[in-house]
């Protein structure tokens, strides 16, 4: 998951809370629908912005009720609005925030689509959970425009009321950048059964040889290359639209080389031409406490893609992320075992699932 400067900005002027990891904030407004004003947008969707430059949280704004609900086995909520130049100020250029329900517990996704969203700095959706006092919100998962969209999938997500914000950093776009944002259940098309696997191959004796990134979280999130012997794991694996593709792997019993992390593997995968999403699960056996962790770099340690989609879940056996991604490119996945908790060693397995998003 990616954390942004804008994300990180955002998060400061919403508020901090305890509990779910650093950067987790809280403490924002959710009000009535304000009435129609100047900001109303011309787009089509379910509900078009129109409360600009009130909806904005992070600047004492309040967000738009769109009396939206998506439920199980319903149609997808769409809604659309702007980023808008003319508001840009010292840390943003725009923020929208709109308030909907989801009407049953369900696995939900959320789609950002922009005709101009490269023209907008840092363009990103961001989930938020509302408090039951109808007022407080808490951060869920942010996911960047990248590839021509953005998108989030979390689940299952409780009934209950939600916000999505979209976002935009400095400098502003030279004109406004109109975006929708389709809510849906989320079909869960990761089940079928694999086509490719691979398995952990490049540790070596001292469970050392795929490591690839050192990563550490105090006093920030840093991402490091390790020795230059150590190299993910080639898998030669080239993922095409419904592919899927079993990684196995084991996270060793070692003790931290010195960041936050004990075992760490990485591994080299691509995608084909046309091949623009993967949704990436990694699971291993519950009952050892053991907290592995699931990151996802261009290859080369580039941007991390990860952050802010929920690959820091705990010692709960799980953790999935759904990321855009650039067709014919090269990612690392990579897998660390968090220092300190649990009982390693762990076997796990990583399911990615290759799309193509349909604008």
């Amino acid at each position: 998951m990616r954390i942004t400067a804008l994300s990180a900005a955002l998060a400061g002027l919403v508020g901090a809370c305890g509990g779910g990891g650093p950067g987790t904030p809280d403490a924002s407004t959710i009000d009535a629908p304000a009435p129609p004003d100047a900001g109303v947008v011309a787009c089509a969707a379910d509900y078009a912005e129109s409360a600009d430059p009130d909806n904005d949280v992070a600047t004492g704004g309040t967000a738009e009720d769109t009396g939206l609900a998506v439920r199980t086995g319903g149609a997808p909520a769409t809604l659309c609005g702007q980023i808008d130049p003319v508001l840009a100020g010292d840390q943003t250029a725009d923020g929208d925030f709109f308030a909907f329900e989801l009407s049953d517990d369900l696995r939900a996704r959320l789609e950002l689509r922009s005709a101009d969203g490269a023209s907008a700095t840092d363009l990103e959706m961001t989930l938020w959970a509302i408090g039951s006092d109808n007022r407080t919100v808490a951060f869920l998962s942010t996911g960047a425009f990248r590839n021509e969209h953005g998108v989030i999938e979390l689940g299952p997500v409780r009934e209950g009321r939600y916000a999505v914000s979209v976002t935009a950093g400095l400098p502003a776009p030279a004109a406004p950048v109109v975006y929708t944002v389709a809510v849906l259940e989320d079909p869960d098309d990761c089940s079928g059964s694999a086509t490719i696997t691979y398995a952990e191959a490049g540790d070596g004796a001292a469970s050392r040889g795929n490591d690839a990134v050192a990563i550490e979280f105090s006093p920030i999130a840093a991402f490091t290359e390790t020795a230059a012997s150590d190299a993910p794991e080639p898998t030669a694996i080239v993922l095409a639209p419904a592919g899927v593709a079993e990684l196995a792997g084991e996270s060793a019993d070692v003790a931290s080389a010195g960041d936050a992390y004990r075992d760490r593997d990485a591994f080299e995968i691509a995608t084909d031409a046309v091949t623009d999403e993967l949704e990436i699960r990694l699971s291993w056996p519950q009952g050892t406490g053991t907290d592995l962790d699931l990151f996802v770099f261009e290859a080369g340690l580039g941007e991390e893609l990860s952050s802010g989609l929920g690959s820091l879940t705990g010692a709960s056996g799980q953790e999935s992320v759904t990321v855009n991604v650039a067709p014919g490119a090269t990612y690392w996945l990579w897998v660390g075992d968090f220092d300190g908790v649990g009982s390693p060693p762990a076997q796990y397995v990583l399911r990615v699932c290759a799309r193509q998003f349909t604008l």
